[in-house]
C-alpha cells in the first residue's frame, strides 16, 4: 500500500495523466499480479511494485496485449529459475550487482522517485511513507534502509509528510513517532481494512494519497476503528511479527528492528518521602546509560491519586549541550530527545533530564506509591534499540496529624499552636526574621 501510494503521488506530481492503481482484492483475487488484473488493463505502462518477479505467465499476457511492463520487486525468483519477460526488472534481492539488496517495495518506489525528481519537498514526504513500509515489512535496518527510516522519522516528527499521515497521527493522538510506532501502530492500521474486506486496501491507499485533511481524518478514524475491532487477530499478528523479528536476528546476526545492545536507565525521584492530600510533589527524572545515547523518549502518566500540574515540566538547564542532543522537546507529558550519530552522548554519569510536579488528590488513598514512566525508548549511535530500565520513585501518602496544640516553653501558657510552628518553620526557611518578631513565642 505504501509503495503504491509513493508511485501514485510521484507520477501525479510529474504530470502523468490517467494514473490507475490496482490493489489486489484479498479474497477474490489473492496476492500479487493476477490475470484478472491484466484483463482490466488495455494499454499503457504497467508497473508492478512489491510483486511481479514470480508472475511469469501474467506478465507474458500483459506483453501479448502490447503493454510496457516495469517490475519493482524485492522477492526471490521462482524455484524453477524463470523470470518474467518484462521490459525492465528492478529487484536487487534477486538479481545481483546492485549496491544494496535489502530494500522493500516501498524503498524501491522511493529510490525510483529520487531518480525522477530532485524536489526535496516531494521526496521528503515520500520518504515518510518509505520509512513506514520498510519497518512494517520487517526489513533489516542496515545500510540505506537505516537512512530511509531515520530521515523518514525526522520528517514525520517535524510535520513534513503527506496529508493522510498527518490525519492519522492526529487521530492517534501521537506527539512523537518512533520506528516502533511504524511496526505496531501504523502498519496494522494501514493493513486493517484489507484483512477483513475484499477491497479494503483501497481505503488505506485513499488515506495515504488524500489531499483533503477532513476526509483523511474520517478515513483514518475508520481504519483505526477497524483495527481495534480485529482484537484477537491483531494480537496474533503482533506475536507473529515478534517471532519473525527474532528469527531474523538469529539467522542474520543483524536485528530486524533493533536488538537491545546497551542499557538506558531512567530514575524518578520525588522531593518528599511522605506527602499529604493537597501537597505538591516535585519529581525529577535522571538518565544513566552505557554505550552511546542517540535518541530517547518517555511519557509521564500520573498515578491514580495524583494529578499532573499542567505546564510544570521543566527541562534541565543546558541539557542539549550536556548530552549532545540537537533536538530536545517536552510536550505536556511526553519527552523526546535526539542526538546525531557519531556525536551522540557517551557519558555514563547520572544526568538530570527534567522536573515536573503533581498534586496529591483530595481523595488519594493513604498508602505507599511508586511513580513510574511509560513508553520508554532509546537507541544508540547505530540506531539500535537500547534496553530501557526505569527505577521508579517511592513515597507514601499519609494522613495529616492535626493536634490542637503541643506542649512547650514557647508561650506564657506553656503551649504553642501547630499554626505557630508552621509560621516559624516557613520564616526560618526563607530567612524572614521580621515575621518572627510578630510571633508571640
Amino acid at each position: 500500500i505504501t509503495s503504491s501510494a509513493i508511485l501514485y503521488l510521484l507520477l501525479t506530481y510529474l504530470g502523468v495523466k490517467d494514473v490507475d492503481v490496482i490493489l489486489p482484492k484479498r479474497f477474490s483475487e489473492g496476492y500479487g499480479l493476477s490475470m484478472a488484473s491484466i484483463n482490466r488493463i488495455n494499454e499503457g505502462l504497467l508497473i508492478t511494485v512489491d510483486n511481479g518477479i514470480a508472475a511469469v505467465d501474467e506478465i507474458k499476457a500483459a506483453k501479448d496485449k502490447g503493454l510496457t511492463v516495469l517490475v519493482l520487486d524485492h522477492h526471490l525468483i521462482r524455484e524453477d529459475g524463470l523470470v518474467p519477460e518484462a521490459d525492465v526488472i528492478v529487484n536487487p534481492n534477486a538479481i545481483p550487482g546492485g549496491d544494496f539488496s535489502k530494500y522493500c517495495g516501498a524503498g524501491l518506489s522511493f529510490k525510483l522517485a529520487q531518480l525522477l525528481t530532485d524536489n526535496s519537498n516531494v521526496l521528503d514526504r515520500l520518504e515518510t511513507l518509505a520509512a513506514i513500509g520498510t519497518v512494517a515489512d520487517v526489513m533489516e535496518l542496515v545500510g540505506d534502509n537505516r537512512n530511509i527510516v531515520k530521515k523518514g522519522l525526522e520528517f514525520l516528527n517535524s510535520g513534513k509528510t503527506v496529508v493522510g499521515l498527518k490525519a492519522l497521527i492526529e487521530e492517534l493522538g501521537l506527539y512523537y513517532i518512533t520506528e516502533t510506532d511504524f511496526g505496531f501502530k501504523f502498519g496494522p492500521i494501514i493493513n486493517a481494512a484489507g484483512r477483513i474486506y475484499d477491497d479494503g486496501t483501497m481505503t488505506a491507499f485513499e488515506l495515504l494519497t488524500s489531499n483533503n485533511f477532513a476526509e483523511a481524518k474520517e478515513k483514518a478514524r475508520r481504519l483505526i476503528d477497524i483495527n481495534e475491532e480485529l482484537g484477537y487477530e491483531q494480537a496474533i499478528t503482533s506475536i507473529l511479527l515478534c517471532i519473525v523479528m527474532m528469527f531474523a536476528m538469529l539467522t542474520t546476526g543483524v536485528p530486524a528492528l533493533a536488538a537491545p545492545t546497551s542499557t538506558c536507565t531512567f530514575t524518578v525521584e520525588a522531593d518528599k518521602i511522605e506527602a499529604h492530600r493537597g501537597d505538591t510533589i516535585t519529581f525529577t527524572v535522571y538518565l544513566q546509560q552505557t554505550g552511546k545515547q542517540n535518541t530517547l523518549e518517555f511519557t509521564v502518566v500520573p498515578l491514580k491519586g495524583l494529578t499532573y500540574v499542567a505546564n510544570s515540566g521543566t527541562l534541565a538547564e543546558n541539557i542539549s549541550e550536556t548530552m549532545g542532543f540537537d533536538e530536545v522537546a517536552w510536550t505536556e507529558q511526553s519527552m523526546y530527545c535526539s542526538g546525531f550519530g557519531a556525536y551522540s552522548y557517551t557519558g555514563t554519569e547520572k544526568i538530570e533530564l527534567l522536573t515536573f510536579k503533581c498534586t496529591v488528590d483530595a481523595d488519594a488513598e493513604f498508602k505507599d506509591y511508586s511513580f513510574d514512566l511509560t513508553d520508554c525508548w532509546a537507541d544508540d549511535d547505530n540506531y539500535q534499540t537500547k534496553n530501557a530500565v526505569v527505577i521508579p520513585s517511592a513515597f507514601s501518602v499519609v494522613e495529616k496529624a492535626e493536634p490542637e496544640s503541643l506542649p512547650g516553653d514557647f508561650n506564657v501558657d506553656g503551649k504553642v499552636s501547630v499554626k505557630d510552628i508552621r509560621k516559624i518553620a516557613f520564616a526560618l526557611a526563607n530567612n524572614d526574621y521580621d515575621s518572627l518578631k510578630n510571633l508571640n513565642t
